[in-house]
């Protein structure tokens, strides 16, 4: 995956990267289900309903990915990053009401999971280990029943509670929090 190409980067790291944030969304649709332990709300709402609230971590092909689909989805979509103008980019293709962006800051982000109902972390480098950009401290703003998804996991992942599952058993709880 990081065989390296000087025009375009990484392609199958890109091309990994977009199948992983389609995926995401799919899985956070799932595991937003009481049933799976999440708090019992639609990805897209309904008439009756609002959609859930998702913040995404990033502003990469994943980040970019997810948020797409999640959009399509009609979730409310926010993206943090500190790429601000990479963000606005794909704010002015999307032209999607439903779409927020935020400069990366730990106050912003703070401020933010207090709000949404998933958090998908999808701040990755090819080659790099992630950062850690969300505390366990951090998390416990979440409200219980609400999912992370940290895309970043092979690099290191970018919460500080993330660690590897397996398809077996693709989500643990962590203070009334999925992980996945």
């Amino acid at each position: 995956e990081m065989i390296g190409n000087p025009d375009r980067g990484f392609p199958i790291f890109d091309a990994m990267n977009e199948i992983a944030g389609k995926l995401a969304i799919i899985e956070a649709g799932q595991y937003l289900q009481q049933n799976y332990g999440g708090k019992g709300i639609l990805l897209m709402g309904t008439n009756l309903t609002n959609p859930a609230h998702l913040l995404i971590l990033g502003s990469g092909v994943s980040a970019q990915s997810a948020a797409s689909w999640a959009l399509l989805n009609q979730a409310h979509v926010i993206m943090i990053d500190s790429d601000f103008d990479n963000l606005r980019q794909f704010q002015q293709s999307q032209n999607n009401k439903n779409l927020t962006i935020h400069e990366y800051s730990p106050v912003i982000l703070r401020e933010l999971l207090l709000e949404v109902d998933v958090l998908i972390a999808a701040k990755n480098t090819a080659g790099l280990k992630s950062p850690i950009l969300v505390t366990q401290a951090d998390l416990k703003l979440l409200k219980p029943g609400s999912l992370v998804i940290d895309l970043a996991i092979d690099q290191g992942g970018c919460l500080e509670t993330s660690r590897p599952t397996t398809a077996a058993k693709p989500v643990f709880i962590q203070d009334k929090i999925l992980h996945f």
